[in-house]
């Protein structure tokens, strides 16, 4: 029987997680073996994220037009199409297209998953950043399985993750319709989709009736810890198998131990700011640590110590982005707000990867630095944040 729960949700999203994240470990050991140049983990991240970007106003559109449930399994099928082309690709155009293809996709589930999640929450600010907080400990736990299970499975040959991937793509897709139960969206959607609508720019236009300074401060906030997380997570899976040499299974490995710290601190820390703390100020000093500890990072020459020093900023990574995405929901749950912040950070993953990629070829450390640079940034975006919304008394 299909219902709207959230632990019924929280299930298939967890399991949604692990499938994206299966062949994200073996992409560099593939790479190599196709000899693809160093700047093409860059630039394949980018085009994924670059359509994730263009179609993200569409699937916030469609989420309340056609329903959340058939976006999520609609997505989710789409994505498991595109890396049946990446499985193919042995050049780099059939390459890049086929990660465009998954990026059309991908803001799908993003979209749907997290407004279904705001929804089942109602009007209750508490309940719904307490409901976000789940949320994104699930996403930590289910990306960090993933990259375990993706790593061990390309072990042998990196290919045979994507054929777990592609097989559990549709698996989830199908219990998605099966099992979740369609939560009522706005009422008088039109019939027809308009081309203001499927612009990607128009995320930015249509969100105007709710934009003011301290909503587009937080927006380029979050462009920009969506880049400087990307950049590091690229370089980071890249570098380790490029000038570390480690096997498939030690990425997988790192993120296991990632995900087991970040469910412990999402319901910890997390939850004790989202019941109790001002987001908007304990976000700074988390974003504060992520920048410093990434500044340490190419200066650390003994192995053991650069894994340590980067499994401390992926635990800032899981704590800053529940923060984040519970401010989000505090305000108009709407799929036109989920779609410009979402298409926000896609904006900042294209760049991150890109500069990521190119950065690397110039110097493997240079992609670290950047990282650094951009989170402190924003910590200081999120202190300008917090006065501005200080003044409209909130």
């Amino acid at each position: 029987m299909k219902k709207a729960t959230l632990p019924r949700l929280l299930t298939l999203y967890f399991f949604l997680c692990i499938t994206t994240n299966l062949v994200h470990p073996v992409t560099p050991s593939l790479f190599k073996a196709l000899h693809y140049p160093d700047y093409m983990f860059g630039a394949a991240f980018a085009a994924m994220a670059l359509l994730n970007f263009a179609f993200c106003p569409l699937w916030g559109v469609l989420c309340e037009r056609i329903g959340y449930v058939k976006c999520f399994a609609i997505s989710i099928a789409g994505y498991g199409l595109g890396q049946i082309i990446f499985f193919y690709a042995t050049t780099v155009p059939m390459t890049l297209f086929a990660r465009a293809v998954t990026g059309s996709f991908s803001g799908g589930f993003a979209i749907a998953s997290m407004s279904y999640t705001a929804r089942l929450a109602n009007t209750d600010t508490t309940r719904r950043g307490k409901y976000v907080a789940y949320y994104t400990a699930i996403q930590s736990v289910g990306t960090a399985m993933g990259y375990f299970l993706g790593g061990m499975a390309g072990t042998r040959d990196p290919r045979d993750a994507f054929r777990l991937q592609i097989v559990m793509s549709f698996c989830v897709a199908a219990f998605i319709l099966l099992t979740l139960k369609e939560i009522k969206t706005a009422e008088g959607a039109k019939s027809r989709l308009t081309l203001h609508e499927i612009n990607p720019v128009s995320a930015f236009i249509d969100v105007r009736r709710l934009l003011t300074p301290a909503l587009a401060v937080f927006l380029l906030a979050a462009a920009l810890t969506s880049f400087g997380g990307v950049c590091f997570d690229n370089s980071f899976n890249y570098y380790i198998r490029d000038r570390l040499g480690f096997p498939t299974s030690y990425n997988g490995i790192i993120k296991a131990v990632v995900g087991l710290l970040g469910l412990l601190v999402n319901f910890t820390l997390n939850m004790l700011i989202a019941s109790r703390a001002n987001g908007r100020r304990a976000i700074i000093p988390v974003l504060i640590g992520a920048g410093a500890t990434l500044v340490a990072v190419p200066f650390i020459t003994n192995i053991p110590l650069f894994i340590a020093v980067s499994v401390l900023f992926f635990i800032f990574n899981v704590m800053y982005l529940p923060i984040q995405q519970s401010l989000v929901a505090r305000g108009d749950a709407s799929g036109v707000l989920y779609g410009a912040y979402n298409a926000t950070r896609s904006l900042g993953m294209v760049i991150g990867s890109l500069f990521a990629g190119f950065a690397y070829g110039a110097n493997p450390q240079l992609p670290f630095f950047g990282a650094a640079a951009v989170f402190l940034l924003a910590a200081l975006l999120f202190y300008i944040n917090l006065k501005q919304y200080r003044k409209i008394g909130e």
